[in-house]
């Protein structure tokens, strides 16, 4: 989606919730969260993958990754080859090893009832095999199943139900019958189901069967059902396909992705557009009972044991390092203790939960102090509200102030009372030579003569010291760090007085300069109130090819 219209309306709107209202009185809601989330608040530091997902699925102890990417890495480095399919370990975050479906283009749908896995997407081979955008594989290995049902154009949606699956997209045909946008195919053959033709208008982005009934519940782009008018939300039949009662009142365009508790009495929608929402709906009635507003899409919704997580884009309530939260399932109360903070603007696009772990994928490289490029997963924590994530001050979003040039930085450069307003700013990664730069920094007059040293500023405010402080520095080559003006850390750089001319102490490429070290900090080193971190960057030559700094601290 692009980038939303930001709201000027914010938090719940809730219906049976305490309304107090007055003139000119904005509507304010009460009611406390009756779910806690029972997972971990810290994420883990499991494997990665080297692009962007757009469908996460746990199944047992595993969750099952699809998206747009070529390697999986993991936190030392390590990659195996994984094309936009993969699976890992919900708890450890290792990659299954054993699981390998390779598809020559996206996947983003995932559904699975425990022994199949089923993926739609953009490709048309899975480990060579011809299967037109949808196919099956074996939970275990992800060996291509005989399952065939061939779509024309992308399958953005799927859901298994009561011997069906549901196939929804912007495809005209499936299996070479006309079904435009959603179908109902035999899980095992593939046959389409000749009584379920609903003919949506638009793309159909989500669907949902109800857990209890013969309903099918789709969201999308459409703004009709056959000859009946359905504007992103729809209720069809299930044998035929027909739009039914209700009209969902106050619904978006596009509604991006449908999630219901588990009697189904509740129906959990993600809207974009101007809606950038997370709705619950009864779906009976078609009365809407709460919504939480983000400041752009709300991309994914998944629902498990009383909680509603939502991933949206932007920000929520301003804050632009929020991209994901949890909501109380009854009352749309959003849980204090679940706050992840993510480092890219597009944030989550997938989130799915078990008793085993939460898993959410998307466009990020960072969330909260863990690198997690593409997908992150929380661990079970048995039920009871996990711990506060860690309070963070340097992070992805931190802008640096800094100064590259010939000669040392002014006297006093490393003090908090230093004015430093004139040096340009940037986010990290900061630096030059790699082309995985956020921010280029000038290297000097020629290839052969860089300059040795870049000097660079940030600041944080602190409510209160913690009990304990990590520093985590990527730096090629080699950098000393000041926090309030005295020296704290020396990362590969020669004992003795610095200057600006004194190389690193050793050269830092290939994997070493791409990974982050970490290194304890003194807590009482920190101030309650304004804190300044300033970092000099040291080449190991003059003529060294690149540069690259970036920090997190938390």
């Amino acid at each position: 989606m692009s980038r939303s219209r930001r709201s000027t309306a914010r938090r719940v709107v809730g219906f049976g919730a305490a309304l107090v209202l007055g003139v000119g009185a904005a509507l304010v809601v009460a009611g406390p969260a009756s779910a806690v989330v029972p997972f971990a608040g810290t994420p883990t530091a499991g494997w990665r993958v080297n692009g962007n997902t757009f469908a996460v699925k746990v199944v047992g102890n595993r969750v099952y990754v699809g998206g747009t990417f070529t390697q999986a890495i993991a936190p030392n480095g390590t990659t195996r080859p994984r094309a936009n399919l993969a699976a890992f370990d919900v708890t450890t975050g290792a990659l299954i090893e054993e699981f390998r479906a390779d598809t020559n283009g996206s996947v983003r749908a995932l559904v699975s009832d425990g022994s199949t896995v089923y993926a739609g997407g953009t490709f048309t081979t899975v480990s060579g095999v011809s299967r037109q955008r949808v196919a099956a594989v074996d939970a275990a290995t992800g060996a291509v199943r005989p399952f065939v049902a061939q779509a024309d154009s992308t399958v953005h949606a799927l859901d298994l139900r009561a011997g069906r699956l549901f196939v929804g997209g912007s495809f005209g045909r499936v299996g070479g019958v006309v079904r435009p946008r959603l179908a109902a195919v035999n899980p095992t053959t593939g046959a389409v189901d000749a009584q379920f033709a609903p003919q949506p208008n638009n793309n159909v982005l989500a669907v949902r069967a109800n857990p209890a009934g013969s309903v099918v519940y789709i969201a999308g782009d459409f703004t009709g059902v056959g000859p009946v008018g359905r504007g992103g939300l729809a209720a069809l039949n299930g044998v035929t396909g027909a739009p039914i009662a209700p009209v969902f009142g106050d619904t978006y365009r596009p509604s991006l992705g449908l999630d219901m508790n588990e009697d189904g009495s509740r129906l959990f929608v993600a809207a974009g557009a101007l809606g950038n929402q997370v709705q619950a709906y009864n779906p009976t009635t078609g009365v809407r009972l709460w919504r939480q507003r983000a400041d752009g899409d709300v991309q994914a919704v998944a629902y498990h044991a009383g909680t509603v997580y939502f991933g949206f884009h932007e920000s929520f309530e301003a804050d632009t390092r929020l991209r994901m939260l949890a909501a109380d399932a009854t009352t749309g109360a959003i849980d204090p203790t679940f706050r992840p903070v993510f480092d890219l603007f597009w944030g989550v696009r997938a989130i799915s939960a078990s008793d085993a772990g939460l898993a959410a994928g998307g466009e990020f490289n960072w969330v909260s102090t863990v690198r997690a490029q593409g997908v992150v997963t929380w661990r079970g924590a048995g039920g009871g509200p996990g711990p506060q994530p860690p309070a963070v001050m340097l992070d992805a979003n931190t802008s640096w102030r800094y100064l590259a040039g010939p000669s040392a930085a002014p006297a006093g450069w490393e003090q908090p009372g230093f004015a430093d307003g004139a040096w340009p700013a940037g986010r990290p990664q900061l630096g030059y030579g790699d082309g995985d730069e956020t921010t280029v920094v000038p290297f000097g007059p020629s290839a052969a003569a860089k300059w040795r040293t870049t000097y660079l500023r940030a600041s944080f405010t602190l409510a209160a010291r913690p009990a304990s402080a990590t520093l985590q520095l990527l730096v090629d080559d080699g950098a000393v760090v000041y926090l309030n003006g005295t020296e704290l850390v020396r990362d590969n750089m020669p004992a003795g007085a610095v200057t600006y001319g004194t190389f690193a102490a050793t050269n830092r490429s290939g994997t070493g300069e791409n990974q982050f070290r970490t290194f304890a900090v003194d807590p009482a080193r920190l101030a309650v109130g304004a804190n300044t971190v300033a970092v000099e960057v040291h080449q190991d030559a003059a003529n060294s090819s690149d540069l690259g700094f970036d920090a997190r601290l938390s």
